[in-house]
This record gives structure tokens, sequence and C-alpha cells, in this order.
């Protein structure tokens, strides 16, 4: 078999390669043999003859039973396998949480070691963990799951991830998410409430957003001063987020709930064709979409924590204030070597308090003001603008830098959350 394409340390990958060294050892012993039947249909066949699988457990629990291993060499490879899977799992900080959003599932429908909740930090491993498994050891069919964190009784925030079934199985023919489109298919969004005059410019789409495509590419942000991030969504991961963030419902749970806050921002889960959006609670909403608001927030920190930085243009706008507004924010320098009244449009008027923002397009210009902006965040994470004065050192301004969304997707979530706000 192909060794997994993924870079280990000695320390991380001891595992994996020792699993390897002894899958080899065995396998050409028993070259000369006939390879035991995996004995099930794969995911996505349409049938449930194949579907063997347990429900979930604490401690990163497996979820289904492997095929049949057939005999000789072929048993003593699945359970060297076996026993390399159970000594991962067995390993605490491999499963370790504090919340739902530590742990993530790995596994696979069609072959693998089936399912398992695993912390996020160790789910490359243990993913690869489940891809070198032996096809005829491997588990095929059965029930979907999703991730949470059980707390241990009297350990406060520490707990043990598990698996908890979706109510869908592999194979189930349900609408996708990725359907292999370019148009965006599912909008998450938290807006705000009474919010500063540079909000259209800073949150566009709202105070925390998500958007994925039809290719299960994804933006996302929770906070514009911590930046916008791009990925993409596995099949397993787009499963489990429509899942639980009931995609498959929108358009029948579509409505307003909740009461009527004009200082609260509303939270909404949106597709082309429909939106749920809850505001000061979800009161007279389905429980589904109930449950999916609140899991909202953990699924953005997620798709961050799994994304990579945009390093595309920024805009940016500065305004005049006054010296030492904000003690707490500390005053920094102008990073390019034009004063900020050499770009047009980047300054408010001070007699209108308006002005349009300045868009950077040079990669090093964007890379200097996101630089900036991050050092900002890292030092005052509640801070929602960077203080910064020309290298002069005459005037302070309030920056406000602003990663741009490529315009075709930027067009594209404007539009949808504006069709969403009608409805």
């Amino acid at each position: 078999m192909t060794a997994p394409s993924m870079t280990m340390t000695t320390r991380d990958g001891w595992w994996l390669d020792a699993l390897l060294a002894r899958m080899g050892c065995s396998e050409s012993r028993s070259m000369s043999g006939t390879a035991g039947a995996a004995g099930r249909s794969e995911a996505g066949a349409g049938n449930g003859a194949g579907s063997n699988a347990a429900g979930g457990g604490r401690g990163g629990a497996v979820a289904g039973q492997p095929a049949d291993a057939g005999d000789g060499g072929e048993v003593e490879l699945c359970e060297a396998h076996d026993a390399m899977t159970r000594s991962f799992f067995g390993v605490g900080q491999n499963i370790r949480c504090a919340s739902d959003a530590d742990c993530v599932v790995v596994g696979s429908c069609s072959g693998g070691f089936g399912f398992r909740a695993v912390s996020a930090a160790a789910a490359q491993h243990a993913q690869a963990l489940s891809d070198a498994t032996p096809s005829h050891c491997g588990v095929y069919d059965g029930p979907q799951y999703r991730a949470v964190c059980e707390l241990d009784a009297g350990a406060g925030t520490k707990g043990s991830c598990a698996l908890r079934e979706q109510g869908r199985a592999c194979g189930e023919s349900l609408p996708e998410l990725c359907d292999g489109s370019d148009e965006i298919r599912f909008v998450l969004t938290i807006g705000g409430g009474f919010v500063p005059s540079t909000y259209g410019l800073t949150n566009p789409y709202g105070m925390t957003f998500a958007a994925i495509d039809g290719r299960c590419h994804y933006y996302v942000s929770r906070n514009y001063m911590e930046g916008t991030f791009s990925g993409t969504l596995t099949p397993l991961e787009a499963a489990e987020l429509s899942t639980e963030l009931a995609f498959d419902h929108i358009e029948s749970w579509s409505g307003h709930y909740g009461q009527n806050c004009p200082d609260a921002g509303g939270v909404t889960l949106a597709t082309k064709d429909a939106a749920i959006t809850c505001v000061c609670g979800c009161d007279g909403a389905p429980a589904g979409a109930a449950m999916a608001i609140d899991r909202l927030s953990a699924w953005v920190a997620r798709l961050v924590r799994a994304g990579q930085p945009l390093d595309s243009a920024v805009t940016a706008l500065a305004e005049l204030s006054s010296s030492g507004s904000s003690p707490a924010n500390m005053l920094r320098t102008w990073p390019l070597p034009q004063p900020l009244a050499t770009y047009a449009g980047l300054i408010t008027d001070p007699v209108t308090g308006f002005a349009p923002g300045a868009r950077f397009e040079l990669a090093a210009e964007a890379r200097a003001l996101r630089e900036l902006r991050k050092d900002t965040f890292a030092s005052t994470a509640t801070a929602q603008w960077t203080r910064v004065q020309d290298a002069t050192g005459t005037g302070e301004y309030r920056l406000y830098v602003v990663d741009d969304l490529p315009s075709d997707r930027a067009t594209a979530l404007r539009e949808l959350l504006a069709a969403a706000q009608e409805r």
C-alpha cells in the first residue's frame, strides 16, 4: 500500500512510521496468500447491506466495525493497525478538549477505521492513520457523526472528544452543500446592533461571517481586525457542517424569530433561496433552527483555525483623532513611504466626516498594512482601529484596514445577504 503523503517529525510521527514498517513486513509475508474480501458496499452505493457502524463513545471511540480480515498475514496486519489506532487514541492529548470547537471527526465512509472524534490539533495525524488502514481491515458505510466535547465531571473545562450521530448515513442522497458550482451556497453571519459610522466599510458582511461556495471553498472572519481567512472543506467537514447548521432545512424553517431588539444585531443562516434570522434569541423558531444558530460561532472559530489569512488587496480609511484618545492602543507609525494625505480617499473629510477609503493592491503595501493591523490586534484584542501618525509626527489618526474579497465573491455575497434581509 502507499503511505500517506504528509510530512511528520520523528517525534510526532513515530506511530505512523512504526505502523507502516510493521504493515510492510506483514504484507511481504502474506503475498502468496489471498486477501480477505471486505464484504461491504462502498458509501454512496445506495444500499445498507454493508452498514455495520456502532454508536460513538467517549475518548474518540470508534464508530463502525472492520470488514472481515481474512486469515494468516491479513489478520496480523489488521491487528497491528488496530493496536496502533488504540495506542494513538489512548494518548490523552489527542482527545483532550474544553469545548465542541476543539473537536473534529476523522475517518471515511469508504474504508479507513470508520469515524472517530479527536482533538483538532491531532486531526491530521489521526486522518493519516485512518487512510493507512488496509482495505480488507476497513469500515464501510454506516452512520455519520459530529464531534462534541464531553466535559469530565468535576473537572471544570476539561473533557474528551466524543461522537454523536447526525441522523444521516453514508451514501444517503441529500441536497449537497458542495455541488461543484461557483455560486455561494451558504452564508453564516452575525450582524451588529448600534454600530459606528465605519461599520459599512469594516464589516460589510457582518461582525462575523462565513461564506461557502459550491466547490467547498470558504471565506470567514470573526473580527475584521483579526483578518479574513480562506480554506476548503473536506467532504467529511462539509457533511458535518451541513447537518449541524441545518443547511438542508433552511428553506422549510425560513423566517425571522426572536424579539424586537433595535440595539441588537441578527444572527443569520442563509442560502440563495431562504434564510433563518434570530434577534435577541430564537423565540418561535423550530428547535433545530435554534440549535443551528447556537453552533454558528463554534463553526466560525473552526473555519478560522483551519484557514489561511488572505493576502490580496486591502481597503483602508483614516480618521483624524485627538492625540492620546486611546492610550491602551499603542501609537504606531504609518508604514508606507508616502504620507497618508498622498492617497486619494484615505483620510475622512474634516467637514463631512466622509471618505470612500483607499484601495491598496500592491502586494508590499497590502502586506505592510496587514502587519500593522496584526500587531495592533495582538497587543490589544479589543481594539477596533490602529492609532497611527505620519513619519513626520504630525497628526494622529484612527486607521481601519479591511481585507477585500475577490470582486465576484464580494458582489455575490452582498446580493445574497441583501435578499436574506428582505425575506
